[in-house]
């Protein structure tokens, strides 16, 4: 691709993205005319951050991965991670974090999960108060590792409105499905869709892939979907199922730069 040709041409050595982009260069085929040692670092952002996927960068690229926190409202820049990866250092300096209880809106102690909520210390043009970000996390009490005294958030995987609740009782995000999906080779990115209303729940996955070589059957790939407890169990139970999987071949790094989600249909809607 042409990414992979501008990488080797430039002498590119620090790599920013979305996980399924960056992902989809290092299962690309070309991939491996990147002359070894280029990459020295990378910086995940904008997305979900799948341990599956920092794993497998760190592997092809054998270089650190760096995970950012942020949204249009912070500024961009909320908190970064150290090389001790064990969550982000905050901007303590402009922004004020909090964790509170999603439903009373009342703070919850340090070490506690909850909802982020955000106040703008430095900031006159848009001046924000206890903003709701809709992630869940915690505010990490435990000093890190590399001894900073910035106040540190554990890694958000989920969002409160993302997250679909099936039959069983259990909550379904994103998160599940990445650690799930992305640790199959050859997957660069995916949709998936929820279609609930009838006598049984349905989820479909569409799966994008790299190549037509090395790209996993249906039947792996439900046996991965299936990994995931609340979809084993739901499944089980006959309050869950799966459509069949269906693959799309991806000739180019992955565009989306928005948060994925589980996409929820309309009994009456199409999945498409």
């Amino acid at each position: 691709t042409k990414a992979i040709h501008d990488i080797i041409r430039y002498e590119i050595d620090c790599l920013v993205g979305v996980p399924s982009q960056i992902l989809s260069l290092a299962r690309q085929a070309l991939a491996e005319e990147i002359p070894p040692g280029r990459i020295k670092s990378i910086l995940l952002s904008a997305d979900n951050l799948p341990s599956v996927v920092i794993r497998e960068l760190q592997t092809t690229w054998n270089c650190p991965v760096f995970t950012h926190y942020g949204s249009t409202e912070m500024g961009y820049g909320g908190g970064v991670e150290c090389e001790a990866s064990s969550g982000y250092h905050l901007r303590e300096a402009d922004l004020y974090f909090e964790i509170i209880d999603p439903d009373s809106g009342r703070p919850l102690p340090v070490g506690k999960k909850g909802e982020i909520v955000f106040t703008t210390l430095t900031r006159t043009g848009m001046p924000l108060i206890r903003y709701r970000t809709g992630d869940l996390s915690r505010l990490v009490p435990e000093p890190c590792p590399c001894g900073t005294v910035l106040p540190r958030l554990e890694r958000i995987t989920a969002r409160i409105h993302d997250l679909v609740r099936l039959r069983t009782g259990e909550w379904l995000g994103i998160a599940d499905l990445d650690e799930a999906l992305f640790a199959l080779p050859g997957i660069v990115d995916y949709n998936t869709a929820f279609r609930s209303g009838g006598a049984v729940d349905e989820l479909t996955v569409s799966l994008h892939t790299a190549s037509e070589n090395h790209v996993p059957d249906r039947q792996t790939v439900e046996a991965a979907i299936l990994t995931v407890p609340q979809v084993r169990e739901a499944v089980a139970r006959g309050l869950l199922r799966l459509q069949p999987v269906q693959f799309a071949k991806c000739d180019c790094v992955a565009s989306t730069a928005v948060k994925r989600a589980i996409r929820r249909v309309d009994i009456g809607e199409g999945v498409g």
